[in-house]
């Protein structure tokens, strides 16, 4: 009977441990997967094949490669013969802890990855953000396949309504149909939405009709900023609702497009995300860090596994962008050495490791920014939802993102980097 007061506490831990280790470790096993397919490609002795750093839970040397799960599932790192020193691996040649008595790979120059041509060397680099980048297709495209695709109903049908907004204070309801607001008659949801936002701040008297039955009910709009992940606001009164989505079965050729205009969006609004938070648009609050990712994770998981899907494709393009900031140690920051190369001839071993260990620095500092603004949320929000601030606060101002799906719109993350070029 003991073990029956234990279940609540363990489904806890499910959802709290167990299933983000999974979604970040299974992200982490794709990106290095990458990485290690490209350096067997290349011919590239294989050293170690890591998922996550310190100590091993699970070891096992197959062939020339040493196959490893660590403890901590915040990274990993495919560790190459003949590969540049890196403050993460150590120093190669002197290692003998990571070759384990392996001296064939290391007298093989022919393995060794500083041996190899230019453009295998940023083959082996770029495969793994790009298995990133491949495996948030496949989710978004797994989704369509299993759950269909979502659309918004043309009609001006509430389809939801934000927890402390000016419609939930009012009594609107999802599945209202709003007939007409003030004086202007509406029929779509795009006449809906902009009716609403020329306010004005205001008792505003709403007509709907709720299951045959037609009545007002008067909503009084709040000013706020409509803010784009690019930081540019655009003012309006907001009531907080969202239009009503009917869900409509897609073959497999419409999938794969769905889960490619998705991965293309999402990239190109997480590098317009990284670019406004250098550029001072975006706050640098919006930083999260492994505690945000483990909190969302499970909530994530909590709402279904399409939504876990949609998560963990969201992540996926995050940590594809994030290793191709031309940072040393990252993905981006040997490709950047690869062009000077390509330009002016190969750079010293020495330069690579100084510049190597003031990336790892910059990377420690911006882990622990980031780990800083997960210790001070108060909550998990997600990007594109609403957040209200209760009646009567100070500015009284509600703040929203805006997006186009189902988490399309990505807040840079600073953690699941991983270490050498692998």
């Amino acid at each position: 009977m003991q073990f029956i007061n234990y279940l609540p506490s363990l489904d806890a831990a499910f959802w709290k441990v167990f299933i983000p280790v999974l979604v970040l470790g299974t992200l982490v096993f794709i990106h290095e997967l990458g990485h290690f397919l490209a350096a067997k490609y290349c011919g590239v002795g294989v050293v170690k094949f890591s998922i996550g750093f310190g100590p091993s839970i699970f070891r096992a040397k197959v062939g020339e490669t040493i196959y490893q799960l660590s403890i901590i599932p915040l990274g990993g790192f495919v560790r190459m013969v003949g590969d540049v020193p890196d403050p993460i691996t150590g120093p190669q040649e002197s290692d003998a802890a990571v070759r384990e008595g392996d001296e064939s790979l290391l007298h093989d120059r022919s393995k060794w990855f500083i041996e190899k041509k230019l453009w295998e060397r940023s083959l082996i680099v770029f495969a793994g953000p790009a298995f990133n980048f491949i495996s948030a297709f496949i989710f978004v495209a797994l989704a369509g396949l299993i759950y269909g695709k979502n659309l918004p109903v043309e009609a001006s049908v509430i389809g939801g309504v934000s927890k402390g907004s000016p419609a939930a204070e009012a009594g609107l309801q999802a599945g209202d149909l709003v007939l007409q607001i003030a004086e202007t008659p509406v029929s779509t949801w795009k006449e809906l939405a902009a009716r609403m936002q020329l306010g004005p701040d205001a008792p505003l008297p709403v007509r709907i009709n709720r299951n045959g039955e037609e009545m007002t009910i008067t909503v009084t709009p709040r000013k706020g900023s409509v803010q784009t992940v690019s930081g540019t606001p655009r003012q309006g009164f907001l009531i907080g609702v969202k239009p009503s989505t009917e869900t409509i079965p897609v073959s497999t050729a419409e999938a794969l497009t769905h889960g490619g205009r998705w991965t293309w969006g999402a990239t190109a609004r997480t590098v317009e995300g990284m670019v406004g938070m250098l550029m001072g648009q975006v706050s640098k609050d919006e930083l999260a860090g492994p505690i945000f990712i483990f909190d969302a994770a499970s909530e994530q998981a909590k709402k279904g596994f399409e939504e876990t899907l949609y998560f963990m494709a969201l992540l996926s393009v995050s940590l594809a962008v994030l290793n191709l900031l031309p940072i040393p140690v990252l993905d981006g920051g040997h490709l950047f050495f690869f062009f000077l190369e390509a330009l002016f001839g190969p750079l010293s071993i020495k330069k690579k490791e100084i510049a190597q260990q003031i990336g790892f620095a910059f990377l420690i500092l911006l882990m622990g920014f980031a780990l800083t603004n997960d210790l001070r949320r108060e909550k998990i929000q997600m990007p594109g939802e609403v957040e209200w601030e209760r009646k009567g606060d100070s500015d009284n101002k509600a703040k929203e993102s805006e997006i186009g799906g189902k988490g399309e719109s990505v807040a840079p993350t600073a953690s699941g980097a991983e270490g050498a070029p692998k």
